[in-house]
């Protein structure tokens, strides 16, 4: 895929997240112990040969370029290509919505028209998926296409990730998209867009210039289906797994679903690795009182209390007599003895003092904000 750039929206502030979003991006969220929302779509486009990435900024994004730094451990930090952090465009604020795709591209611009590949392969952060978009991009390549939308068959049972703000497709016997609908209960189709795109750069550049000459707002997936019946876009289905990231709730989701090992292994080591920053600590420490039973555990962390089903990230301690289940604890927090969490999200560097009860359900789950002292 060398004639493919790649470009990432990094989402911004959201009010669904709480704290977890009031001082970075979505994407620079921590998830899975040692990993960063925007990890699994850049290393996709990593492992599908994409060498030229461009990351669009809307607002907190400083620990976001903490992050991603120059792309070394994406193997982006190249002379010709790699990776570039595109900031947002200054009367973004102003317009004060999150529905402004092409005003988002346009800070993109100089980045496309600099680019030499023909076609662009656009996405959104917020997906936890390990993609190879090879297959798609032939398709793209191969049908004349002018926009390719990735999508799944939603299932019954299985789908992790709300209908909020969901686009589905409607396709004939040739994968041509006919219609591109948000979700409504009197929704019949099954294919759901995961906002992922392969689109002509040259036509995308013409759609930017025409969206702000003509103030068009909107997602790009209600841009596109304005124009579904001028123009040919076909649909390509994606069959592994992706979890969309749309929420407190369906962020503890797809945390919980890693814990399954046929999912984890699939998603961080199939068709391709998933990079992240690399941080180097010593290993985990068990001490003789610690039980650990279903649980993903960092670098870094000392476990001498009860630890089960939950996702810990580096430099945790959980003292004896301490007990956390079916929680999220991130990075630095030290959870004291006799303390007991259950379906709880800690931010960074909390400190839970020893007897205290937090207890929420996995409809109501407690947020404990960065830095608290509970």
């Amino acid at each position: 895929m060398k004639d493919a750039l790649g470009i990432i929206f990094a989402e911004g502030t959201d009010t669904g997240f709480g704290s977890l979003t009031s001082k970075r991006s979505l994407a620079a969220v921590p998830i899975a112990s040692r990993y960063r929302i925007i990890d699994f779509i850049l290393s996709s486009m990593v492992n599908s040969g994409i060498t030229n990435v461009g990351i669009i900024t809307q607002r907190n994004y400083k620990s976001l370029m903490d992050h991603v730094g120059t792309g070394k451990e994406w193997d982006l930090n190249r002379k010709i290509g790699g990776l570039l952090l595109i900031p947002p465009t200054p009367s973004r604020d102003i317009i004060g919505s999150d529905k402004v795709d092409l005003l988002d591209l346009a800070g993109a611009l100089g980045f496309l028209e600099r680019s030499p590949q023909k076609y662009v392969v656009l996405s959104k952060s917020h997906l936890i998926c390990n993609l190879n978009f090879t297959d798609a991009f032939e398709k793209h390549v191969n049908s004349n296409a002018i926009v390719t939308i990735l999508y799944q068959e939603l299932e019954p049972e299985g789908e992790i990730s709300g209908l909020k703000n969901r686009y589905f497709l409607t396709t004939d016997e040739n994968d041509k998209i006919t219609q591109i609908k948000a979700y409504s209960s009197t929704n019949e189709s099954n294919k759901i867009s995961l906002d992922i795109y392969i689109i002509n750069k040259d036509f995308l550049i013409y759609l930017i210039r025409d969206g702000l000459a003509s103030g068009e707002r909107g997602s790009l997936s209600e841009v596109f289906a304005r124009r579904v019946e001028h123009m040919k876009m076909i649909g390509y289905v994606a069959r592994d797994f992706v979890a969309r990231i749309d929420s407190i709730k369906t962020f503890y989701q797809a945390n919980m679903v890693i814990l399954q090992k046929e999912i984890r292994e699939k998603l961080f080591f199939e068709p391709g690795r998933i990079y992240t920053k690399v941080k180097d600590e010593a290993p985990s420490k068990y001490m003789k009182s610690a039980v650990v039973k279903n649980s993903l555990i960092a670098d870094g962390c000392v476990i001498d209390g009860y630890v089960e089903n939950s996702i810990i990230f580096r430099g945790v301690k959980v003292v004896k007599g301490a007990r956390v289940t079916n929680s999220i604890i991130m990075q630095g927090s030290e959870i004291q003895e006799n303390a007991t969490l259950e379906h709880v999200i800690l931010d960074k560097e909390v400190i839970i003092r020893q007897d205290i009860r937090l207890t929420g359900q996995k409809s109501y789950l407690v947020l404990i904000d960065k830095g608290a002292i509970v």
